[in-house]
């Protein structure tokens, strides 16, 4: 999503989101079957502007995001990068992302990561967030590649915090070992957190 002036606002999909059975989401016959178009219709019309008729596509980025902005953010956005307060008390965040979602963009996982980073510093982030982005898992799990790590599709038991998420925020927190070694075991590849 662009503004008039070229500004990206909210950062597309990535190649190869579309296959492995979430082709509806993406496309569909006609135009209005496609699910995400669904879904846009309904916020658009029933929740944004109170008109039913009213139809995503007629969406006017300079005209129409900051009224749906100042209404939604505070109960819908968790974009806030000052995670100062979570930080101090001792928090431990891993994000994950799957290359191949395709619901919510991976390279958005990645800016508000790096939004973290602008606000905090690199060096304070390291210090209790991670990022580990996965060849080919799609939305939260799926996909021709690793995708289970816990959470929703749980592992054995006992978990390992190699393999299991939860199980690594665990160690991190408890015992201060942060997830950096467990890197391909996670993802099946060397997919290093942006710098």
């Amino acid at each position: 999503m662009r503004s008039s002036d070229g500004t990206v606002s909210f950062p597309g999909f990535t190649p190869g989101a579309e296959v492995g059975g979430w082709d509806t989401w993406i496309f569909g016959k006609p135009v209005g079957a496609i699910s995400q178009a669904h879904l846009g219709n309904h916020l658009m019309g029933e929740m944004v502007t109170g008109d039913p008729n009213r139809q995503a596509g007629h969406f006017d980025f300079d005209h129409d995001a900051r009224p749906a902005i100042e209404k939604f953010a505070p109960i819908l956005n968790a974009t806030d990068p000052d995670l100062s307060r979570f930080a101090a008390h001792g928090g431990k965040l891993i994000l994950f992302h799957g290359w191949s979602d395709p619901a919510i963009p991976p390279t958005n996982t990645i800016r508000y990561y790096e939004s973290i980073k602008a606000k905090m510093g690199g060096v304070r982030r390291a210090k209790f967030v991670r990022l580990f982005m996965v060849p080919g898992m799609q939305h939260c799990f799926g996909g021709p590649e690793p995708s289970s790590f816990g959470g929703i599709a749980a592992t054995r038991q006992p978990a390992d915090p190699d393999t299991d998420l939860s199980a690594a925020v665990e160690r991190w927190v408890e015992k201060g070992v942060p997830s950096e070694a467990s890197k391909r075991r996670f993802t099946g590849g060397d997919t290093r957190a942006p710098v």
